[in-house]
């Protein structure tokens, strides 16, 4: 009977063993994954945000020269830059404004939305003081109306950005806080199996 008692403890045992191993296993697997997964979408929802937002940022900039351009040489191609380039500004600002995951986000480009609409009403008013022979007052919009605009927008442009780099930061150290976590449960569960097999150890020897 003994004899008999033995090899079943020792599969029972062998079988609870493995059971725990696969249990590890299974939790690393799924953690690695979720992990890996986790900092691959951040990483390219930053990617694709920062090169739109730059990319917004380079067309207001060629809008503003080509407006620039028209004030000193009065030439109309540069008027039909400014407002292909300006429209691709506001454009790229709408749909980073559409695909913003926080209120704050949402709110910035609320407010580079208002602010390339307060830079085209001062540049479409300095445009028709030029056309008119306003000179002086042309010059008047410019300093009141548009650079002041244009000084607003860079360091705003600058803040979105940070924030979003901010918001990849704070999920990619959730993601490796949650595999930190999972990591101790491995542990956790290894030293039970640890136990466990020195449990059957342990029996087996006084059973024999």
């Amino acid at each position: 009977l003994t004899a008999y008692k033995v090899p079943k403890a020792t599969a029972l045992g062998y079988a609870v063993v493995l059971v725990l191993l696969l249990a590890v296993a299974s939790v690393g697997v799924y953690t690695l994954s979720r992990t890996a997964e986790t900092l691959n979408r951040v990483l390219h929802e930053q990617e694709r945000s920062i090169e739109a937002a730059l990319a917004a940022r380079g067309n207001s900039d060629r809008a503003v020269v080509s407006f620039l351009r028209y004030v000193r040489t009065g030439e109309e191609r540069f008027l039909r830059e400014r407002e292909d380039r300006f429209a691709a500004t506001v454009r790229q600002a709408a749909e980073l404004r559409q695909t913003s995951v926080t209120a704050e986000m949402k709110a910035g480009w609320d407010e580079m939305l208002r602010l390339l609409r307060a830079w085209d009403e001062g540049a479409r008013a300095a445009i028709a003081a030029k056309a008119a022979g306003r000179e002086p007052e042309a010059l008047q919009i410019l300093k009141e109306r548009v650079f002041t605009v244009q000084d607003q927008q860079l360091p705003l442009v600058r803040r979105l950005v940070d924030s979003e780099r901010m918001r990849a930061k704070e999920v990619a150290q959730s993601a490796l806080a949650a595999s930190a976590r999972a990591s101790q449960a491995m542990l956790v569960i290894s030293g039970l199996a640890i136990a466990a097999g020195a449990a059957i150890v342990w029996g087996l020897g006084r059973s024999v």
